[in-house]
C-alpha cells in the first residue's frame, strides 16, 4: 500500500507516526479517465496501487505534491489533507481502521504545531506536537479504566509531561506541580473536591495540611491559577 507508517515504542499509546509515499512504479498505474500532465507524474491524478489502496489529489515529480486523500482498499479515507515531497506536510487528518484520529499540522510526515489525537478508546490530547511527540504545552484527558481517570493540561517534553502542570482527578481534587518525566518533583499544592482543604506535596507526596491562602501562594509561584470552584471531569 501507499502509506508507510514508522512507530516507536509508545505505538499502543501515541506514538510518533510518519505518513510518507512508497515511491515505487509511480509512473504507471494512473487511471485513463484520470490523466497527469508531464513525464514525472505531475498535475493531478488518481493513482491505483498495486495492494487496492487510492491515492487521489495533486502530484509533482511523482510525488504527492498539494493537496490529496489516500483511501485504503477497504474503503477508509486513511489520510485527507496537504503533501509536500510525497509526506503528510501543513494541515491533514489521519484515521485508524480501530477508529484513532489525529487531526492538525503535519512535518515531513510527522505530527509537529497544533494538533488533536483522539483514540479510539476516548483519550485525547491537545496540543503542541514536534517532530512526532507531544511537546510543548497540552491537554492530555484519560477516559477508560483501570488507570484513574484525569485530565492533566501543562508542559510537555519529547513525549513526557513536563514543567508546570495541574490535574484534575474523577473525585474532583485538582493538584498544581511541577513534572519531569512525567514525574512530579519538588513542591506542589492539592486541594480537595469540594476547595475547603488543601495540602503541600513533595515530590507528589502530601506532608502536610495547609491554609488556602498558602495553597493559592503555591499554585502562582508555579504559573497555575488556583482552582475557584469545585469542578468535575467532562468527557
Amino acid at each position: 500500500g501507499p502509506l508507510f507508517l514508522a512507530t516507536g515504542k509508545r505505538a499502543a499509546k501515541m506514538a510518533s507516526t510518519a505518513v510518507t509515499t512508497t515511491m515505487t512504479a509511480l509512473v504507471t498505474g494512473f487511471e485513463p479517465h484520470h490523466p497527469y500532465t508531464g513525464g514525472k507524474g505531475s498535475g493531478f491524478g488518481r493513482f491505483i496501487f498495486s495492494g487496492g489502496d487510492v491515492y487521489e489529489g495533486e502530484w509533482l515529480d511523482n510525488k504527492h505534491e498539494g493537496k490529496g486523500k489516500i483511501t485504503t482498499a477497504s474503503g477508509l479515507v486513511a489520510y485527507e489533507g496537504d503533501f509536500c515531497a510525497g509526506k503528510a506536510h501543513g494541515r491533514g487528518t489521519y484515521r485508524w481502521p480501530g477508529g484513532s484520529i489525529y487531526d492538525g499540522e503535519w512535518k515531513d510526515g510527522l505530527y509537529d504545531g497544533r494538533g488533536k489525537y483522539v483514540m479510539f478508546n476516548g483519550n485525547t490530547y491537545d496540543g503542541e506536537w514536534k517532530g512526532g511527540m507531544r511537546d510543548g504545552l497540552g491537554t492530555h484527558t484519560i477516559a477508560v479504566p483501570p488507570r484513574c481517570s484525569e485530565r492533566y493540561e501543562g508542559g510537555w517534553f519529547e513525549d513526557r509531561r513536563a514543567g508546570s502542570g495541574s490535574l484534575l482527578y474523577a473525585s474532583g481534587e485538582f493538584e498544581a506541580s511541577i513534572f519531569k518525566c512525567s514525574l512530579r518533583v519538588g513542591e506542589g499544592v492539592r486541594w480537595s473536591a469540594d476547595r475547603s482543604k488543601a495540602w503541600r506535596l513533595q515530590d507528589g507526596k502530601s506532608i502536610a495540611e495547609i491554609s488556602l491562602e498558602d495553597a493559592a501562594a503555591i499554585a502562582t509561584t508555579l504559573n497555575i491559577p488556583p482552582p475557584e470552584a469545585e469542578a468535575q471531569l467532562e468527557y
